[in-house]
């Protein structure tokens, strides 16, 4: 059973963490959600040999090990994902060469915090530089892509940005033939996006700040739709965005487990995977009840 766990999956922030169960896969990081908590966590200047979970309330957050410098060097981070890639081939995860090429190519180290660099290539979410915000587990992106199918000249739009990661993936996916639209509410998260992706050349991605939920008409309609917040219901307005043989995926359910859901135009859906937890869509639409 694959399973994926948001700890920030808002609507302004690509934060999915991935919390995978896959049987065939058998990897599961129980990253809850954490952004609901009134006060906030304790820190931890301790490093931790292993990340760990702390309680906030009712609540829990990772307290990840935060290295005072990098040490690793580019050629040891580059050896780290060319063997998480092989292991997403290996395992089943990743089946399209076209992602899996894009997740060779683009360099995950460069979309999270100095600070967090040398763990960029576990299964861990990473802090972003916002609000209780995270760049997602590699094995999410892969889930996520994968399910959706997204293919070369894809008209793609994510809703929800975070570090910019997950846009650089599907840019080199989708190719100069297609195009990719991400949408960021959060302030201090676009700002960090739009320098990453900057930074490594991808200018020609459509970078806006503003309500995920209510999508970006002025290039629809897209072929696949990324939601990575929880919600009762796919949005309509994001429905109406998507082509009649498009495809969107998004968690739906109540406010503490929610399904994986591969949704299509006419509103049918079929089920990705089970038991997983977002947290919930913010914005004009507040998702779960």
């Amino acid at each position: 059973m694959l399973g994926l766990v948001s700890r920030r999956a808002f609507t302004e922030s690509h934060t999915l963490i991935s919390i995978l169960d896959i049987q065939s896969l058998n990897l599961y990081d129980q990253g809850p959600l954490l952004t609901l908590a009134s006060r906030p966590c304790p820190t931890h200047s301790k490093v931790e040999a292993k990340p760990s979970l702390t309680r906030c309330g009712r609540l829990w957050r990772w307290s990840d090990p935060r290295p005072d410098r990098p040490r690793k060097s580019k050629a040891q981070l580059e050896k780290e994902r060319q063997k998480k890639v092989q292991s997403f081939v290996k395992d089943g995860v990743l089946k399209s060469p076209l992602i899996a090429e894009a997740m060779l190519k683009v360099p995950r180290e460069e979309f999270v915090p100095p600070e967090y660099r040398d763990h960029c290539y576990r299964e861990i979410p990473l802090p972003l530089p916002a609000l209780e915000a995270t760049v997602s587990c590699p094995r999410s992106y892969a889930v996520f892509y994968e399910s959706m199918r997204l293919r070369t000249g894809d008209r793609f739009l994510e809703v929800g940005t975070g570090s910019g990661y997950g846009a650089a993936l599907a840019r080199e996916v989708v190719g100069r033939q297609g195009l990719v639209v991400s949408l960021e509410i959060d302030r201090s998260a676009y700002s960090y996006a739009k320098s990453n992706l900057s930074r490594l050349g991808y200018n020609d991605i459509i970078l806006i700040r503003g309500d995920g939920c209510l999508g970006y008409e002025p290039e629809a309609p897209y072929d696949k739709i990324s939601v990575t917040a929880a919600v009762l219901s796919m949005p309509e307005t994001l429905l109406d965005q998507l082509k009649d043989d498009g495809l969107a995926v998004a968690p739906m359910g109540n406010t503490e487990t929610q399904e994986l859901k591969l949704v299509h135009k006419d509103g049918t859906m079929s089920t990705i995977s089970e038991s997983t937890a977002f947290v919930p869509m913010i914005g004009r639409y507040r998702g779960t009840g």
